[in-house]
């Protein structure tokens, strides 16, 4: 949600700029996606550069993404935005944000202790309608006791 938020922002949005680029290789494809997502990559802070014909360098990323392997990421955007159709941006969006959202929630450990589970749950909780992770993954349920009590033939 955080992701997202940041995504939809008009604002200044939080670049960090890397001290070392990556300066990835990319196939003629890839380098035709990239090109046609321009636009969905300088809207979530990524700061691309062509860099060669088949090459770019990814000088800046969000905030968010600055402990995690950028190249992998970014190779990972490539292929997920590539099972979409072209013509479908708000799709294209999309997956671009669930694989981000995806990868960092793979590479944090974001509840040590249960103080911060019940910190993470109680966020969770506030969102609405929060409990998938695009159409793939349902993450939580809400159920009222009368519910419950259904699926376990108590009522």
């Amino acid at each position: 949600e955080e992701l997202k938020h940041e995504y939809e922002k008009t604002s200044e949005k939080h670049i960090q700029q890397m001290l070392l680029p990556d300066v990835i290789n990319l196939t003629e494809k890839q380098m035709l996606i990239v090109e046609d997502n321009k636009e969905i990559f300088d809207k979530a802070g990524f700061m691309l550069e062509q860099f060669g014909q088949n090459t770019i360098k990814l000088t800046g990323v969000p905030s968010i993404c600055i402990n995690l392997d950028t190249e992998e990421l970014f190779l990972r955007i490539l292929e997920q935005i590539n099972k979409v159709a072209r013509t479908d941006k708000q799709a294209r969006e999309q997956k671009f944000l669930i694989t981000i959202a995806s990868t960092i929630a793979r590479n944090s450990i974001l509840a040590n202790t249960p103080e911060d589970v019940k910190q993470l749950m109680n966020e969770l909780l506030r969102q609405p309608n929060t409990f998938t992770i695009g159409e793939e993954k349902q993450v939580a349920m809400r159920l009222t006791k009368t519910e419950i009590e259904k699926k376990f033939s108590r009522r």
